[in-house]
């Protein structure tokens, strides 16, 4: 009997060009709580022969994942997994997606952390990393919009019993 619980997809997909197709050694995704996904059911853009499949990513075996696209263009070479849609992803790792060579290239555009919540029709950004394999939304990872309401300013520990009359300009 199919789960009757709504899904949602997530992937990490390149950022940029590559000049080259992809190997990808590793790939995770971890959860808002940083462990990681280990129930999802796995998605990916494509491979190029049936032993260098998405899978190989996951078990971090050779022959390793190469995405169907010879030279990927952005977002074109992708590695994921559909999840039950409490499930929130913070981080994912795709070693040799964002940033590689081969084929006498190097690429370096990093890559980008999307979701969808209508089967893949659609993907929105959640994260970009230029330069990156991993890409990450925790909030520490980026400077805060809104200062604190209460700052830390230390006061004096020995405050003067007696102030000056007449404090220095």
């Amino acid at each position: 009997q199919p789960s009757s619980q709504p899904s949602s997809q997530y992937r990490i997909a390149n950022a940029a060009y590559t000049g080259w197709r992809p190997g990808v050694t590793e790939f995770w995704m971890k959860d808002a709580n940083g462990v990681k996904i280990e129930d999802g059911s796995l998605i990916c853009s494509g491979q190029h022969t049936a032993e260098k499949k998405c899978q190989n990513a996951v078990d971090m075996v050779y022959p390793w994942w190469r995405p169907q696209c010879v030279t990927c263009q952005q977002t074109e070479a992708w590695i994921g997994f559909e999840l039950d849609s409490n499930v929130e992803v913070s981080s994912a790792y795709a070693k040799g997606l964002g940033v590689g060579s081969g084929g006498g290239n190097f690429w370096n555009g990093g890559v980008v952390l999307q979701k969808s919540n209508d089967g893949g029709d659609t993907w929105n950004d959640i994260a970009i990393a230029g330069n990156s394999d991993l890409v990450d939304t925790e909030p520490s990872a980026q400077p805060s919009a809104q200062p604190s309401a209460h700052p830390s300013a230390q006061p004096s520990a020995h405050p003067s019993a007696h102030p000056s009359a007449h404090p220095s300009a």
